[in-house]
């Protein structure tokens, strides 16, 4: 629900005023969002077929297996009976070494379909509960305009939101209880900007080759959050020290200061720009991380209260050269700043951990034009950015403790590329629009420490490993990616119109960790996860959709259909094999279909 209300009373005859009034709320009801657990317990093998003689040493873990709680997917299973079948087809009948060997290969081939594809049906959950997630969400704003005559204008805005909140999830995707997890949080936030903007050395345009725009600004956001949070790791409950629940306050206050101005200084020439101070204040409070080791009741072993304090300037610089009415070129400066945070996830013994500020400093050039009476617009850009201290939202694993998603600080990383977009009206009615993105970007020192199993002699210790993950690309980050849309109008005289539309999307190699999707290393210091395993293969969207328009356009009756050739692709995964033996992917979503109605009055 959303009501806006427009108000202009009248008042002084130099003022003109504007005030617009939003009302706003909404509820959110519907089941937690589920994936697919693939185990990754297991030996691989390497025998010769022929004399069933080890090739080489076999490797802890495989892909396929069965996870912590000794569950296999039924469908993986099914997999590697249907592979071990054709392999062992090959040699019918099949010595004793030939049928080992066949299901050795039939396990390590299934593992990198399940690393490219997933099983059969990832769609097709096994969980033991549903859970749930219900959001309500209320708020409001006050946005004043008030012209003072010729002189300047000054804008103000108040707003004010909340919201209460409930994610119940079953996040190990098995009917196991391994990893469940029961989040109730509520927070609030108010706003608030003022800002005066007009002109300068108006009177002296022939001189200054025209006006100066200006706007000088500031603004205030003060949020509060509570959180409660219930975990469960069923049997696993207590290993390690592994917590079963934990509870904070966490307050932030911001404050901003800005002037931008845009200058015509010359005929074909604009300089714009702007400086930002900013101020930002985090505090965790009252956090209290509780542990239940097996036989002892629940107990809080860490509290914290502590507070990030950053302030950094920003701005940008911009200079636009217009070689014609229709075209651009331009180049651009910016330097851009992320403030310090929390990861309250937090472990017996890491506690509550922050990440550090994190700064960017990036330049683009580019240009935009239309051409052939507008049938034609073109956008083409390049760009370049260097980030210090970069925020990287990962996993951080360790033995026998579950894996807690943190933001890290990357240190220094650098990402450039290019993006082109063409759009074209070749006919009444109909339209071409074409995107491609090129993107490169690496993690130019990123050394992380993981307390990881390794195996000593014939005995298993926590020890502190080093992962250099400097040179890798970042996380989803794919090098290419491109864009299609095909539309087309067709009047139906005095009835209106149908409109066709095809959207295509195509997607480059996706990663989804600092590994380039490789996982984490077993206690034998060896990979043990096919490319990918952690990412997303290049792979195609398609999209389909047909409208019918009345003649003023004011109703729209739209038939659609997404993912039209049901595509199974992951949106994000993460490697437990540390903890739970296991690897969780998010899958996105399957061939989905609907009708629309838009009314507009």
């Amino acid at each position: 629900m959303r009501g806006v209300f427009l108000f202009q009373p009248e008042v002084d005859a130099d003022l003109d005023m504007d005030w617009l009034v939003t009302v706003r709320g909404s509820r959110r009801d519907e089941p937690s969002f589920v994936g697919q657990s693939i185990g990754t317990t297991g030996l691989q093998r390497f025998e010769d077929p022929d004399t069933g003689v080890e090739r080489r040493e076999p490797v802890n873990g495989i892909l396929g297996g069965v996870d912590g709680g000794r569950f296999s997917d039924p469908d993986v299973v099914v997999q590697r009976e249907n592979s071990r079948a054709a392999l062992e087809a090959e040699c019918e009948p099949c010595t004793p070494s030939q049928s080992r060997s066949a299901r050795f290969r039939s396990e390590r081939r299934v593992s990198y379909d399940l690393a490219r594809d997933l099983d059969s049906d990832p769609y097709h959950g096994n969980i033991s509960h549903s859970g749930g997630t219900t959001n309500d969400t209320y708020g409001g704003s006050l946005k004043g305009t008030i012209e003072v005559g010729d002189l300047f204008e000054i804008t103000t805005v108040t707003g004010s939101d909340g919201w209460q909140r409930d994610v119940d999830i079953d996040l190990d995707f098995s009917p196991n209880t391994l990893f469940e997890i029961d989040t109730e949080d509520k927070g609030w936030q108010v706003f608030q900007e003022l800002r005066f903007n007009g002109q300068a050395f108006e009177g002296l345009a022939e001189v200054y080759g025209g006006p100066l725009d200006w706007e000088i600004g500031g603004f205030m956001l003060k949020e509060h959050l509570d959180v409660d949070v219930a975990i469960n790791f069923g049997p696993s409950t207590g290993l390690g020290g592994a917590p079963t629940g934990r509870t904070y306050k966490q307050d932030m206050l911001s404050f901003g200061g800005y002037a931008t101005l845009s200058w015509d200084f010359w005929d074909a020439f604009t300089f714009d720009g702007g400086i930002r101070f900013n101020w930002e204040k985090r505090e965790i409070d009252d956090y209290n991380l509780f542990v239940s080791p097996p036989g002892v009741p629940t107990q809080s072993i860490l509290t914290a209260d502590e507070q990030i304090v950053g302030s950094e300037p920003t701005g940008t610089l911009r200079l636009t050269y217009r070689p014609t009415e229709e075209s651009s070129i331009y180049i651009k400066y910016t330097h851009g700043w992320k403030s310090g945070t929390f990861n309250a996830t937090g472990s017996r013994t890491l506690g509550v951990t922050p990440a550090g500020q994190e700064k960017i400093d990036a330049f683009e050039a580019g240009m935009r034009g239309s051409y052939f009476d507008n049938r034609l617009n073109l956008t083409l850009s390049i760009f370049h950015y260097a980030y210090e201290n970069y925020q990287l939202f990962t996993s951080l694993s360790s033995f026998q403790t579950p894996p807690q998603f943190v933001i890290l600080n990357a240190s220094d990383v650098e990402l450039y590329g290019s993006e082109v977009e063409a759009t074209v009206l070749p006919w009444e009615g109909g339209l071409v629009d074409i995107k491609f993105a090129w993107l490169e970007g690496e993690f130019l020192d990123f050394v992380q420490t993981q307390i990881q199993s390794r195996t000593v002699g014939v005995i298993q210790l926590p020890l502190p490993v080093e992962v250099d993950n400097s040179g890798h690309r970042l996380l989803n980050a794919p090098r290419y990616t491109v864009s299609l849309t095909l539309q087309q109008s067709f009047p139906i005289g005095r009835f209106g119109s149908i409109v066709t539309r095809w959207d295509g999307s195509w997607k480059d190699v996706t990663y989804f960790d600092a590994t380039e999707g490789n996982g984490l290393p077993n206690p034998q210091g060896l990979v043990i996860l096919p490319k990918t395993t952690i990412g997303q293969d290049s792979y195609w969207i398609h999209n389909l959709r047909l409208s019918y328009l009345t003649p003023d356009e004011s109703i729209e009756v739209a038939a659609w259909v997404r993912n039209l050739e049901d595509k199974s692709y992951k949106a994000f995964s993460a490697d437990l094999t540390t903890f739970q033996a296991t690897t969780l992917h998010f899958v996105g979503d399957p061939r989905t279909f609907g009708v629309t109605t838009s009314i507009k009055f």
